[in-house]
């Protein structure tokens, strides 16, 4: 092998159809004739498969693994972090999942704000308070059995997680005017927080408050979640394109609200509701300019509009699914703002009301 310029193609023959290119061309003469590359051109043996050298070939003219660079961590890296963002694209501003939570805080009936909440015996009283001592940094919330208060709203960061012990047992009151809980930075894209096994209860329906607001917030996951008596119960929304995408409703109950779940543009496309429950809302699946929003075997009862689907212009609303869903009591669903122009099918008996008989052939 040359260090430097090509091989000229009877040294590159030589090289290729021998065992070691430097042993054949020092005893052969004709190696040495004028115009052919001096021994000092080649690589040493001693460099072959050595640090800062170059690589050998095995018998399948191949380089053993050996002694290539070891990129699987990197490669690995690179396929997850881009994966991170539902776009596929890392922007520049693009911040990855966090791992676990920064820092855990504990919240008790018998707790005190006064006390650092890093431990069960030290535990605060307030989720606010909570919320206050994390500053930046992300923070798991683990609230105890009991009811506790919420007089104001709640600026919860990014990655956060709130956890209760269960949705009967951990009853959260809010006594605002605004929204319960609203991410710190809303209007700007944030990630993955969690409300688990908890209660949220509001001021009454007819009010405007909201129980919990994901502004531009993507990949949230929530799971046995109860939101009562609020103007809307959960509100998914963004002023940006992409901004609240990919979030996650897992037996979450939207019970007694004016509007139980409502998915809004512009940027709210691909929740996923499932096992969910809307219960004596006025409306219990508000989607507006929204797509590819899928409610699966969930509960829609005793609301005034069981689902409500609008669509200001083509290609708004669009690929939105409910299957395997119960509609139970006087509920309705409709879809106003878009009509199709399209003629009449006749239509046939429903397979699960069709009278259907046995046919008898003689």
């Amino acid at each position: 092998m040359k260090r430097r310029g090509l091989l000229r193609f009877g040294t590159l023959v030589t090289a290729i159809t021998v065992a070691s290119a430097v042993a054949t061309l020092g005893p052969i003469p004709a190696n040495a004739a004028t115009g052919k590359p001096s021994a000092a051109d080649y690589v040493p043996m001693a460099e072959k498969g050595a640090a800062s050298g170059v690589g050998t070939l095995d018998a399948g003219a191949r380089i053993p693994s050996g002694q290539l660079p070891d990129l699987s961590a990197t490669i690995k890296g690179g396929i997850e972090t881009a994966d991170l963002d539902p776009n596929g694209v890392l922007p520049a501003t693009f911040v990855g999942r966090p791992t676990a939570p920064e820092v855990t805080f504990f919240v008790t009936p018998r707790g005190k704000d006064t006390n650092d909440g890093l431990t069960l015996a030290s535990a605060k009283a307030s989720v606010s308070a909570a919320i206050a001592a994390a500053g930046g940094s992300r923070p798991k919330i683990v609230m105890g059995v009991g009811s506790f208060s919420l007089p104001d709203d709640a600026s919860y960061p990014y990655g956060t997680v709130v956890q209760g012990a269960g949705s009967s047992l951990t009853i959260l009151t809010y006594a605002g005017t605004g929204t319960a809980f609203a991410p710190s930075t809303a209007g700007v894209r944030s990630f993955y927080p969690q409300f688990e096994s908890l209660q949220l209860q509001g001021p009454g329906k007819a009010t405007g408050t909201v129980g919990i607001s994901l502004d531009s917030v993507t990949d949230a996951s929530f799971k046995n979640v109860v939101v009562r008596q609020f103007g809307i119960g959960v509100r998914i929304h963004s002023p940006i394109s992409g901004g609240a995408v990919y979030n996650h409703m897992e037996h979450v109950t939207a019970s007694s609200c004016g509007i139980g779940f409502k998915v809004e543009a512009k940027g709210s496309n691909a929740t996923k509701f499932f096992g969910c429950r809307a219960n004596a809302c006025d409306i219990g699946l508000d989607i507006v300019d929204s797509n590819n929003t899928n409610w699966v075997a969930g509960t829609l009862e005793a609301n005034g509009s069981g689902v409500r689907v609008t669509a200001t212009s083509a290609a708004m609303a669009d690929n939105s699914v409910i299957s395997f869903a119960r509609f139970e009591g006087k509920v309705r669903g409709k879809r106003d703002g878009m009509e199709r122009h399209q003629p009449e099918r006749p239509r046939l008996p429903s397979p699960l009301t069709a009278d259907i008989r046995p046919v008898h052939r003689q």
